[in-house]
């Protein structure tokens, strides 16, 4: 005997199964080990992910803060910051200013409310672990942990400033809004809050309150903790769907987000080498000691859409699936 369902013909054979005209009995099963191998995959690349962030966490401090030409570098970019003009004051403070405990518990807890109105509890409980972890962790490195020695004079003198609170609390809240939104918004979520990010990170330069490898520390303190948590702790939680994440240009723009933020490394590489051979021979009169700074920003906004890029593309189409919709 057969039913007409709209879309699909079911039929029930003698014992009353129900099978449908584009497949058998066992296809459910099939999609299952489908759905089950493709999140292996992006527990996976998360995991692989956040051992690559602990280890360039850890060369970082080591070149950038252990090392006499890296504390110079680093003061370079500091020294030659362009902080003068009113108008900048203004926009360098105003974007500072967002970043409060009462914002990140006012951010956090709209970020986690996004994951509960689409039915995410565990994305919820990702988000909370990555800003509360990564925010409490830059604090506790900062202050306890990662001394600064005194090898070269500079700005901050030997103040402890790595990783940077500030970025730190901008890279979380943006993490943890690409893992609550659907998989439709997570590359313009990820857009937003790389430039956020940026924006936080550039202004702590301009200010003078941090130098470019503390910015680049704290988003990778972000990374260390997002990546496992979210690997550990996402799941197919929710409401019910069809398995099947949609394209809608996400693939295609994690490759370009990060050939920009490779870019905008490269330029930063090439003017800080490019200083560094100049500063060597002593022609200090034909230095513009702006182009530190300029290149500090362009490592900083570099560094922010690579990481960000690095995240979605862990992630992948797959991540998390949802629970398959039941049969009518």
């Amino acid at each position: 005997m057969s039913r007409w369902t709209g879309d699909t013909e079911d039929r029930e054979d003698g014992s009353g199964v129900r099978v449908g005209a584009k497949g058998g009995v066992g296809d459910g099963d099939d999609s299952a080990g489908r759905t089950a191998g493709r999140g292996a995959g992006w527990r996976v690349r998360l995991v692989v992910l956040a051992l690559a962030a602990l280890v360039l966490l850890v060369v970082l401090y080591l070149l950038a803060v252990q090392t006499g030409w890296g504390q110079r570098v680093d003061g370079a970019a500091l020294s030659g910051r362009v902080f003068s003009r009113p108008r900048l004051r203004r926009i360098t403070y105003g974007v500072l200013r967002t970043i409060s405990v009462s914002a990140l518990a006012l951010l956090g807890a709209a970020v986690v409310t996004i994951a509960l109105v689409r039915g995410r509890v565990s994305r919820a409980l990702v988000a909370v672990t990555v800003i509360a972890g990564a925010n409490v962790t830059t604090q506790v490195l900062k202050h306890a942990v990662l001394p600064r020695p005194d090898l070269v004079a500079g700005p901050l003198g030997t103040r402890p400033t790595f990783p940077s609170g500030h970025t730190t609390v901008a890279m979380s809240l943006a993490v943890a809004l690409v893992v609550v939104v659907g998989h439709r918004h997570r590359l313009l979520a990820g857009l937003v809050g790389a430039g956020y990010a940026a924006a936080v990170g550039g202004a702590t330069l301009t200010a003078g309150w941090h130098r470019p490898s503390d910015v680049i520390g704290a988003y990778l303190v972000v990374v260390v903790w997002a990546a496992p948590a979210t690997a550990l702790l996402a799941g197919p939680d929710g409401r019910p769907g069809d398995g099947r994440p949609g394209r809608d240009g996400v693939d295609d723009g994690v490759p370009l987000l990060a050939a920009v933020g490779v870019a905008l490394l490269g330029v930063a590489f090439a003017a800080a080498a490019a200083y560094a051979v100049v500063r060597r021979s002593h022609e200090l009169a034909a230095v513009d000691f702006r182009a530190p700074y300029f290149a500090g920003l362009a490592a900083i906004a570099g560094s922010a859409l690579l990481t960000m890029a690095a995240f979605l593309h862990a992630l992948g189409r797959e991540f998390p699936q949802a629970r398959l919709r039941s049969p009518r």
